[in-house]
């Protein structure tokens, strides 16, 4: 039987590996992030927020409150270009659950992977 990669664990693997390395640990960082994109939802117009990553773009990057989460988000964008198939693979993911337990999940956060 053939080894099949599982993208989701190869993904895993490379935002721990930009997480925690020889570096340091930006743990709290990404934690950081997290907390600023979420804050951002607006539930009046249900704008921002983790699911429509707009933290990468002004004029959310550029609040004072956001000031160095640009540099997490840099790292994290490497990670999404070097698995380009996981965004494809977590809406197929999603459609089979939707279909299984009958509840939308297609508004769930991918922030990572935008």
């Amino acid at each position: 039987m053939a080894y099949v990669a599982d993208p989701i664990s190869d993904i895993k693997h490379d935002i721990r590996e930009a997480l925690v390395n020889q570096k340091g640990n930006s743990c709290p960082l990404a934690v950081r992030l997290a907390w600023h994109s979420s804050g951002t939802y607006a539930k009046d117009d249900n704008s921002g927020g983790s699911n429509g990553a707009t933290m990468r773009f002004a004029p959310e990057s550029d609040e004072g409150a956001n000031a160095g989460l640009d540099a997490k988000r840099d790292t994290l964008l490497a990670v999404k270009r070097a698995h380009p198939e996981v965004r494809r693979h977590l809406e197929t993911r999603r459609s089979r659950r939707n279909r299984d337990c009958g509840v939308n999940l297609t508004s769930l956060p991918l922030s990572l992977l935008r």
